[in-house]
C-alpha cells in the first residue's frame, strides 16, 4: 500500500492580500458570472482529478493506494460550494478499484473569517470537512488594515469560536493562522494575541471536544508581490527583508507560552504546533516526501513512476480561463511535468524533512528515492559540526534517523544551507 496527498486549489478571493504569493484572482461580483465561473471551475477540476487518478494507478502497478489526506487550499476555499466536496469524495472513492481513501481521512479546509459564518461552517462539516483552518493572521486591527484583510480582530474571533463550536466531534480539528514580525509589531503584543487565541481554545471545551492546531508564521517580503513592490519602491527592501531581533524574539515566544501553559500544544515543525494526535497529515505528507497530486489553477504535485523509477514535479495551468480551457480539450490541466534528478529529490527530500522535529528517516527516505542512498547528499563534516553545537542528534546508534533538536529548529535554513552543500557540486 501506497500512501498519496491530494491537494486542489480553489484560487478565488473577495480581496488580495498583497503579501500573498499564491495563485488568486478576484471573485466575479456579478452572481450569475461567479456561479457560472464556479460551476465551469469545478467541471474541470473534477476532470483533471479524474485523469491525475488514472495516472497514478497506471505508475503504481500491483499496488493499491491510499489517500491518506485531501486538502483545499487557495485563494479562498471557504468560499467554494460545500456541497461540491461530497463530488470530490466520490471522485476519490469510486475512479478506481485500486485506489480507496483512508478510513479516517483527513479533508481540511483552508479558510479567511469573513467568509466563514456557523451555516456554511455546518454545510462543510456535513459536506465531510474534518478540520478547518482559519487565517486570522492578527487581532490588531491596524496590522489586519496593512495586511489587506477584509475582517476585524473582533470577527476573527468570533469566527474561531464558531468553528469551535460546529467542529467539536473526534475527528475534528481547527487551526488557526497568526503572523509575525509585521512592521511596528511589538513582542508584548504578539505574545497577547497568541495567549487569546490559545484561551479561546481553552473555553470551547465546555461545549465540546475537537482537537486544535495553531500555526506561528513570520511575515515575508516575496518578490512580486503588492507589498515587496512597494517597499523596493520606497528603498527599504534591503532594511525589511534581513534578519529581526524582534522577530527572533516573537518565535522564542510562541515556544515559552505553550510551554508554559496547558494547551496541550506541541511544537511539531518550525511553524506549527498541535494538540497530540491533531498534526496536519496533509503537510505532514509533503515533509516526510510522501507523493501528492495537485489539482486546480497552479496547482502543484510530486510523485514516483515506479515502472521508470523516477520522480517528477508537475504544475497546472495557471490563469482560470486558460486552465478551464486546457480541461475541456485536453482531458487534463498540466501545464510542465519536470523529470527530477536523484540530487534534486534527495535534496528536497532533506530540505523538507528537516522542518518537522521528528526528522528524516535515512532508510525510508531511501526507499523514496528508488534504493538510491540519499545519506551521499550530506556533508556529513558539516552535520557533525552540528551534532556537537546541539542543534542536530541522532535518535539511534545506527544513524538512521537524523531530527533537529529544539534550538536547531530555530536555525534550520542555516543548517541546511550548510549539511546539503555537497548537492551543488
Amino acid at each position: 500500500m501506497r500512501n498519496v496527498a491530494v491537494y486542489i486549489h480553489w484560487p478565488f478571493c473577495l480581496k488580495l492580500c498583497p503579501y500573498c504569493s499564491f495563485n488568486k484572482q478576484r471573485l466575479p461580483r456579478s452572481a450569475t458570472t461567479r456561479f457560472e465561473t464556479e460551476t465551469r471551475l469545478c467541471n474541470a477540476i473534477e476532470r483533471d482529478l479524474a485523469s491525475e487518478l488514472t495516472l497514478l494507478s497506471q505508475r503504481n502497478p500491483s499496488t493499491h493506494i491510499n489517500i491518506s489526506s485531501l486538502h483545499f487550499g487557495g485563494g479562498t476555499p471557504s468560499l467554494m460550494p460545500p456541497d461540491w466536496i461530497q463530488t470530490i469524495l466520490h471522485r476519490l472513492q469510486s475512479t478506481h478499484d485500486s485506489i480507496s481513501t483512508a478510513p479516517n481521512l483527513e479533508v481540511a479546509l483552508e479558510s479567511s473569517p469573513s467568509s466563514l459564518t456557523l451555516d456554511n461552517l455546518h454545510r462543510f462539516k456535513q459536506a465531510g470537512v474534518t478540520r478547518v483552518s482559519i487565517g486570522i493572521q492578527s487581532l490588531r486591527d491596524g496590522h489586519l488594515k496593512f495586511l489587506g484583510r477584509d475582517h476585524s480582530a473582533e470577527s476573527a474571533l468570533e469566527s474561531v469560536r464558531h468553528a469551535l463550536k460546529v467542529f467539536n466531534g473526534e475527528r475534528d480539528v481547527v487551526s488557526v493562522d497568526l503572523m509575525y514580525g509585521l512592521p511596528g509589531q511589538i513582542v508584548s503584543e504578539w505574545e497577547a494575541d497568541v495567549c487569546k487565541v490559545l484561551n479561546v481554545f481553552d473555553e470551547a471545551k465546555t461545549v465540546g471536544g475537537g482537537g486544535r492546531h495553531f500555526s506561528a508564521y513570520q511575515l515575508t517580503y516575496e518578490p512580486g508581490t503588492p507589498l515587496w513592490r512597494d517597499v523596493k519602491r520606497q528603498g527599504i527592501l534591503d532594511q525589511v527583508v534581513k534578519p529581526s531581533d524582534a522577530a527572533a524574539e516573537m518565535y522564542e515566544a510562541v515556544l515559552k507560552i505553550c510551554d508554559a501553559t496547558n494547551s496541550g500544544m506541541q511544537q511539531y515543525e518550525v511553524s506549527n504546533f498541535a494538540q497530540k494526535g491533531c498534526e496536519s497529515r496533509h503537510n505532514l505528507a509533503y515533509w516526510r516526501g510522501w507523493d501528492y497530486i495537485g489539482v486546480g489553477p497552479g496547482a502543484h504535485g510530486r510523485w514516483s513512476d515506479h515502472n521508470t523509477k523516477t520522480r517528477y514535479r508537475s504544475a497546472k495551468v495557471a490563469g482560470v480561463e486558460s486552465y478551464i480551457e486546457q480541461c475541456l480539450v485536453k482531458g487534463h490541466g498540466t501545464q510542465t511535468l519536470t523529470e527530477m534528478t536523484l540530487h534534486e529529490s534527495a535534496k528536497e527530500l532533506m530540505v523538507l524533512g528537516l522542518r518537522v522535529k521528528e526528522g528524516l528517516d535515512l532508510d525510508k527516505l531511501s526507499e523514496l528515492n528508488f534504493g538510491n542512498n540519499v545519506r551521499d547528499a550530506l556533508d556529513w563534516d558539516a552535520v557533525s559540526r552540528f551534532a556537537d553545537m546541539g542543534l542536530l542528534e541522532f535518535s539511534d546508534s545506527g544513524k538512521s534517523v537524523l531530527r533537529p533538536t529544539s534550538k536547531g529548529l530555530a536555525v534550520i535554513d542555516v543548517i541546511l544551507s550548510d549539511i546539503l552543500v555537497s548537492i551543488k557540486r
